[in-house]
């Protein structure tokens, strides 16, 4: 499975998710979060980009996003590396 390969579930390609997991953890940079989440299956990576524009609700949900918290993830699918796929 090259970098460019959809993440495949019971045979289906898989574009877009949606999950509710516990936040195992986060990394915060200047453009971006980092996340690892997990709904007890098993474990995603997740990345969040900030605007400079963002209003202060999305900066409160932000600040909210700390390890064990428990999240509903929507969000598109991305392949990287050696087959590894992030949200």
């Amino acid at each position: 499975a090259g970098g460019d390969d959809p993440l495949v579930i019971n045979g289906q390609a898989v574009n877009t998710v949606t999950l509710v997991a516990e936040v195992q953890e986060v990394e915060t940079m200047s453009t971006h979060m980092e996340f690892v989440f997990c709904d007890f299956t098993g474990t995603l990576r997740g990345k969040f980009w900030i605007d400079a524009d963002d209003n202060e609700y999305l900066a409160e949900k932000r600040a909210q996003l700390r390890p064990h918290s428990v999240v509903r993830v929507d969000g598109m699918m991305r392949s990287f590396g050696e087959g590894g796929h992030a949200l």
